[in-house]
């Protein structure tokens, strides 16, 4: 890594150490260990990467309440076109770590301590805009995204939207969006496994918030569900997680919301 910004040096202090971090695989993301103690800084080298830098700052800022499960943020520079991003760190492990190396009984644990968190985001109320129908202008940014080629084609999302043509998925979500009504809560926006920290197999840390802000509940849900198939490989876990969020109607519910990240991701 080239020298840092005496900017960013002001607040670390001398650098003692640098890790490569496997959070954020689309950024460079890199944990600081250094004299005033243990940062991560996250770098975007494309205008897409700095506005998502730049979201995700807001995002932080407006959560700052909600210490210790959010990372705090702390400086937001614009250097020679390199967007870079610090932010305090969260002790912990990924979860998928855990998971990894847990049984099947502990995975379920894991598991409903991943939805018990998802219902405790959805309860908080940060200062941020709210959208009067979240649900109508997520098809349209999806329509944008497919417009200028954003998406894969055919979606290269697993599961059963793989090799379908987005401009087939965005059909069925025009057909769909004037037919249901909006559930908006505050989102995580991307609720996947590999942004959990957890410590003793408790969450302690979700990061990873560039797609923060009030949304359907049921996107961070259709995630949430999506994420378990595609990293645990299997449904076994999905009810646990449902349960434990306190989701009762038919997952069938999501699945419309699943094709949306598809298209937004």
């Amino acid at each position: 890594m080239a020298n840092l910004p005496d900017r960013i040096l002001a607040h670390t202090g001398r650098v003692i150490a640098i890790e490569r971090s496997a959070q954020s695989n689309a950024f460079q993301t890199c944990i600081l260990t250094c004299v005033n103690g243990r940062f991560v800084l996250k770098i975007g080298d494309t205008a897409l990467k700095i506005s998502k830098l730049m979201d995700e700052f807001g995002v932080l800022e407006a959560l700052k309440n909600y210490r210790p499960f959010v990372p705090q943020p702390i400086l937001y520079s614009i250097e020679d076109g390199i967007g870079m991003f610090l932010f305090s760190y969260i002790e912990g492990e990924g979860i998928l770590d855990a998971l990894e190396r847990a049984d099947t009984t502990e995975r379920h644990k894991l598991v409903a301590e991943f939805g018990h968190m998802l219902r405790k985001i959805h309860t908080w109320t940060p200062y941020t805009p709210r959208p009067a129908n979240w649900i109508s202008d997520a098809v349209k940014r999806a329509a944008a995204n497919v417009a200028v080629g954003r998406t894969d084609n055919p979606i290269m999302h697993s599961g059963r939207l793989r090799s379908k043509s987005p401009i087939e998925v965005l059909s069925d979500l025009y057909a769909w969006c004037t037919k249901v009504d909006n559930d908006i809560v505050f989102c995580h926006g991307n609720y996947c496994l590999p942004n959990i920290l957890v410590l003793s197999n408790r969450i302690v840390g979700v990061v990873d918030w560039s797609a923060g802000g009030y949304a359907d509940r049921r996107l961070d849900l259709a995630v949430g569900r999506w994420t378990i198939r595609h990293n645990l490989g299997s449904d076994e876990y999905v009810d646990t997680f449902l349960r434990a969020y306190g989701y009762n109607v038919p997952a069938v519910t999501l699945d419309n919301f699943e094709a949306l990240y598809a298209l937004l991701l």
